[in-house]
């Protein structure tokens, strides 16, 4: 009993061992990766030449702007992203810079200059890019859609058939009365002490207080119509939902094809209306944006057995310090970058 006791103390310890080496291992390549890509974007501040690389020939760099934009940035979201992502967009670069440019700068569709929002080929391509997202976002989503409906049509359908359906001693049928019994379990698993919930009426109200502080902050900064806002905030609400669902399935949040589709909708509500259009899609894709985040830290709050109230509040406390940090940082970046501009276009 006591080797045996020794052994597993022994074995504990090598296994703590090798999990703080794994965490030392860890936090270097972090704080590596943080010195590399910060030293990056200060040098590329001095020396903005480092940031459009001509590999392809000085005439193509000019007349097309086919550069080389190295950016340890982008090779860490492509690190996220995964292959399949990256692998498309290198194919909708090529598509689109390689042959749509081209073509629409020879049939002068867009005869300004290549790199022009309003008559060149970047600002011609970007209508051709923006079909093929809202009508990829369309088709999935509304695949969400249906298989949420029909998620919730046999989980209807079960339940009234459990407890109705017997067998011949009278009794509930057993299969069904064991899914009964696991459905009740994973209640019981996800059942929270209704002292660390949010309240309804904490819920319920701030969704109409801020509602409301939206419409108003919105027909002061960009006169838009309080009703045109509100449609806004009614339509994000099931695109929120559809984007948490996807963010579920995928762990891709589909915000970008959220927010389109929400413009097309105010096309129609708001015809000719560009700065309102462009604000409902961004109040649509922020909720969709909030929504998956929000999500993803109660999942993980939940699984640790935190109180939902408690990260409530947390969270109410750094979206208030964020507003200000926010502001801050785009003042900054404003004063130092041109906004548009070829850093943030």
């Amino acid at each position: 009993m006591a080797a045996d006791s020794e052994y597993n103390t022994n074995t504990i310890a090598k296994a703590d061992d090798v999990d703080d080496v794994q965490w030392a291992v860890k936090l270097v390549v972090l704080c590596v990766s943080f010195l590399l890509s910060g030293a990056y974007a200060l040098l590329a501040h001095f020396f903005p030449a480092i940031t459009a690389l001509p590999v392809f020939g000085s005439y193509l760099s000019t007349e097309w702007a086919w550069n080389l934009m190295p950016s340890l940035s982008y090779a860490g979201q492509g690190i996220i992203m995964g292959l399949p992502t990256c692998v498309w967009m290198l194919v909708g670069a090529f598509v689109g810079w390689g042959i749509l440019s081209p073509v629409a700068k020879v049939e002068e569709w867009a005869p300004g200059p290549v790199t022009d929002w309003k008559t060149g080929s970047r600002g011609w391509i970007l209508w051709v890019s923006l079909a093929v997202m809202i009508a990829e976002s369309m088709v999935s989503l509304g695949i969400v859609a249906v298989k949420e409906l029909r998620a919730l049509y046999f989980r209807m359908r079960l339940y009234k058939q459990v407890g109705g359906r017997e067998n011949g001693t009278g009794q509930p049928d057993a299969d069904y009365q064991a899914s009964d019994e696991h459905a009740a379990k994973n209640r019981a698993i996800d059942e929270v002490d209704p002292r660390f919930l949010v309240p309804g009426w904490i819920t319920w109200g701030g969704l109409a207080a801020s509602t409301a502080v939206c419409m108003g902050i919105v027909k002061a900064l960009f006169d838009v119509p309080v009703y045109d806002t509100l449609i806004a905030v009614a339509l994000a609400l099931p695109l929120a939902v559809l984007g948490v669902r996807a963010l579920g399935e995928t762990d891709l949040n589909p915000v970008s094809g959220i927010g389109k589709v929400s413009q097309v909708v105010f096309a129609g509500v708001m015809p000719g209306n560009l700065v309102g259009n462009l604000i409902a899609g961004g109040i649509a894709e922020a909720g969709a944006q909030q929504a998956g985040d929000l999500m993803q830290d109660l999942k993980t709050g939940h699984l640790l057995n935190a109180s939902p109230r408690a990260q409530f509040a947390g969270q109410m406390i750094g979206s208030v310090f964020s507003v200000f940090v926010t502001a801050g940082a785009y003042l900054l970046y404003s004063k130092v970058y041109a906004i548009p501009g070829p850093q943030f276009p």
